[in-house]
């Protein structure tokens, strides 16, 4: 075999190789976008008294936006429909004061961006001292879960099923109604 044979038969195998590194790291690269995008959503209950956060939030903790497909509140083991606005019914059913609270819901396509925290219902700016009560009734008096399957921008399907609500247990009452002792 003579020497320019041998050469080009090398030159072809390191340029097969350096195309199959290549083609490896293009799916890498497409790997990693997709993860670095990737949402992830979580419901939090919140008593805090006041001046604080007091209701029922849904917060992003993923990288990318969070793209809403269904939503569903189980109450008392009782299904609402989450991508409309199921509230007035849920306080009406659970005995809760409708005006102490501020509400939203998900409509289907609605997207939750990156780190962000929406309210899904919460004590309205009104100094009312009750509401905190109604609050708390309806957070710790009341098993709520939350139910949502989304997708990133990339169409991949997520989603959460979690406990949105409180034991009694699990908040100071005595801050809650501003009468905690410094």
């Amino acid at each position: 075999m003579s020497t320019d044979r041998t050469l080009s038969i090398c030159a072809i195998l390191v340029s097969v190789l350096a195309l199959c590194i290549s083609l490896w790291q293009g799916v890498v690269a497409r790997e990693h976008n997709r993860l670095s995008v990737s949402p992830k959503l979580i419901g939090t209950p919140a008593l805090e008294g006041k001046g604080g956060k007091n209701g029922l939030y849904l917060s992003n903790v993923g990288l990318g936006p969070a793209i809403v497909q269904q939503a569903k509140l189980v109450v008392n083991e009782r299904e609402f429909d989450f991508t409309k606005n199921p509230w007035p019914e849920i306080l009406s059913v659970v005995g809760v004061e409708r005006l102490c609270f501020s509400t939203s819901w998900l409509p289907v396509g609605s997207t939750v961006k990156s780190q962000e925290v929406v309210s899904l219902l919460s004590v309205t700016r009104a100094d009312l001292g009750a509401c905190y009560l109604e609050a708390m009734k309806l957070i710790s008096g009341n098993e709520i879960a939350i139910e949502i399957k989304y997708e990133s921008m990339y169409g991949e399907p997520s989603a959460i099923s979690n406990i949105v609500s409180l034991g009694k247990k699990d908040f100071n009452f005595s801050k809650l109604i501003g009468a905690e002792a410094n």
